[in-house]
């Protein structure tokens, strides 16, 4: 063998010595510290593999740590090479999340050249960026603001119920799949009360480039798009080197046009409109912040109506075809707050919806559209677990809350893979840990749309109770089981009810 082939060879043997170390370089790194580390740790890989495959979303695998450890406060995982700290304990997933904001005030971020407008989004801002952006959000659904909105909100309220009593002229009933059906709810009322718009939904004709297309191309769920969504989400230092982004570009392009035309109408007619994009555009310019931020913002505020409503209102009417007691209470409710205020569209009407609300949160208890939140340590700081486990971490450790686990732990639900409304009656949320719940987040972080998402996810099943029976579908599987392709919530199949017009 001459020296050439000799050379070669131990080249080769370095190079593969030297990625093992680096890709090995944080072997132990729990161990090392004295938490208990998470089984099934892949070299280079680290513990999502099941994610990048698409067998498990990132709340399902949560969950999965979560479960492993019943008595552990806290657990070590490695996504990728990188040690992260699954917090499971509730008192100290509120010092994260809350009373130790200050050292756990980051979240992840987006790479602007591959995601223009949703870099923006408070969600992935940090410092005083994530301060003057949610400021936006925290002005705009105000008690007076989210009052100014329910013109919209039962407008399309009554869009919503023409549409499904002509569908259901015919044949005396409607079988449809309910999220594609509350996807049009909710983005006419975003339409409507964020651009003063009509986006003409109810027509079932999508136009080239109107914000139907767009939701549907960025939340349509495919094996392709959630692959580039948990690698966005879960390795976002990987936009740096790679053109991976969450919003399709033509999705970026196609709605700063739509908002420059906008601005262009609204500035040659001198108009002032009483929606959000010109409460954006006002806010911007008292803050002196930059006016090229405008579509960005609206943009965010179009993703906060649509996706998460929309899931819930499907996921209540599955519940409500599948617990016909749960259904006839709802509808109880809404013909005793007809008799008390003469209408379901008021604000202190839908306000009074409380077992509507109840219903809303025990189904995003079970299906948690956000099932797993990441925080990064800003400052050094030492966890102390109630099991005598301690953590200290120092800034830029990640640390992921198990959103999913925390809704399904015994120790918190009785039964909790039962579907019970009741849990959220003002007796039993008294009687339970604030942080075991977080389907909207809790503290600074906590998201700033609840209030906006709760009114017209109310005030349109209070319509449909009003005016349809839901009963249950053929088509429908039943227990409905998640699609781990999306990093949110989508049902195996799409969710399916019968709507049958009440006499």
């Amino acid at each position: 063998m001459d020296s050439y082939c000799l050379y070669t060879i131990a080249f080769i043997l370095v190079l593969i010595f030297v990625i093992y170390k680096y890709l090995a370089r944080n072997n132990g790194y729990w161990k090392c510290k004295g938490i208990p580390e998470a089984r099934g740790a892949i070299l280079g890989i680290g513990h999502i593999l099941d994610q990048v495959l698409l067998r498990k979303n990132m709340g399902m695998m949560t969950e999965v740590f979560y479960k492993d450890h019943p008595d552990d406060s806290m657990v070590g995982i490695y996504v990728a090479q990188n040690p992260v700290l699954v917090v499971r304990d509730p008192d100290l997933v509120k010092f994260v999340l809350s009373t130790g904001f200050g050292y756990f005030s980051d979240n992840i971020t987006l790479v602007k050249k591959n995601d223009p407008l949703l870099f923006h989004d408070p969600f992935f801002q940090n410092g005083q960026a994530w301060k003057d952006k949610r400021g936006i959000f925290v002005s705009a659904f105000s008690s007076k603001k989210l009052k100014d909105r329910i013109f919209q909100i039962s407008t399309t309220c009554e869009k919503l119920i023409t549409y499904l009593k002509e569908k259901s002229s015919k044949t005396g009933s409607i079988e449809l799949e309910v999220k594609e059906l509350f996807e049009k709810y909710t983005l006419e009322v975003a339409a409507s009360s964020i651009l003063s718009i009509d986006n003409h939904i109810f027509l079932d004709k999508i136009e080239k480039n109107s914000l139907s297309s767009m939701m549907k191309t960025m939340f349509h769920v495919t094996s392709a798009i959630g692959l580039k969504q948990n690698f966005v989400l879960l390795l976002p230092a990987l936009g740096q080197f790679l053109p991976i982004n969450f919003v399709p570009k033509w999705v970026n392009i196609a709605f700063q046009k739509m908002i420059s035309d906008i601005k262009s109408i609204r500035s040659q007619e001198m108009i002032q409109r009483n929606d959000i994009l010109q409460h954006i555009s006002d806010y911007l310019k008292e803050k002196g912040m930059d006016g090229d931020e405008l579509a960005a913002h609206a943009f965010s505020f179009v993703i906060e109506q649509f996706e998460t409503s929309s899931v819930t209102l499907a996921l209540m009417s599955y519940f409500a075809a599948k617990y016909p007691k749960v259904q006839e209470k709802m509808r109880k409710e809404v013909e005793e707050i007809l008799e008390k205020h003469g209408s379901i569209c008021s604000y202190e009407a839908i306000n009074d919806l409380t077992y509507i609300e109840q219903v809303a949160k025990e189904s995003l208890r079970l299906f948690t559209p956000v099932g797993r939140m990441v925080r990064f340590c800003s400052k050094p700081v030492t966890l102390e677990g109630p099991d005598g486990l301690t953590c200290t971490l120092k800034p830029g450790a990640e640390v992921h809350i198990p959103v999913s686990g925390l809704h399904k732990d015994p120790q918190y639900w009785r039964n909790p893979d039962e579907f019970m409304p009741e849990r959220f009656d003002k007796e039993h949320e008294e009687l339970r840990h604030k942080f075991v719940y977080l389907a909207f987040g809790e503290g600074p972080r906590m998201c700033p749309g609840m209030r906006m998402g709760l009114l017209q996810v109310k005030a349109a099943m209070a319509a449909v109770l009003k005016n349809f029976v839901i009963e249950k579908s053929e088509r429908m599987a039943d227990p409905a089981q998640l699609d781990p392709r999306y990093f949110m919530v989508a049902i195996y199949g799409g969710i399916w009810v019968r709507l049958r017009p009440r006499p």
